[in-house]
């Protein structure tokens, strides 16, 4: 299980590209903790949307189910609850 480097206080003062690499290393981080729990999760992965503005967590089950969590404008302590509320 790789974990990756993210700070949201970093990420702040980082280009919109680079805030986003960020934020989709921090959505992996969360998806290798939720595979830790009994919930069957395998994966998370950041999937923004730019034609609709939106940024979803995809959470992929061991079962092949997805299911989409909206985490637009989420800070990264709201990320992981928003995501761990629809485990």
């Amino acid at each position: 299980m790789i974990l990756y480097d993210c700070s949201e206080a970093k990420a702040m003062f980082l280009d919109d590209e680079g805030a986003m690499l960020d934020r989709a290393d921090f959505v992996r981080n969360v998806g290798a903790l939720a595979s830790q729990t009994r919930e069957g999760v395998t994966s998370i992965e950041y999937a923004p949307e730019t034609e609709n503005e939106t940024e979803l967590a995809v959470i992929h089950y061991k079962n092949g189910a997805a299911k989409l969590v909206n985490i637009r404008c989420d800070s990264y302590s709201a990320i992981v609850r928003d995501i761990f509320k629809q485990l």
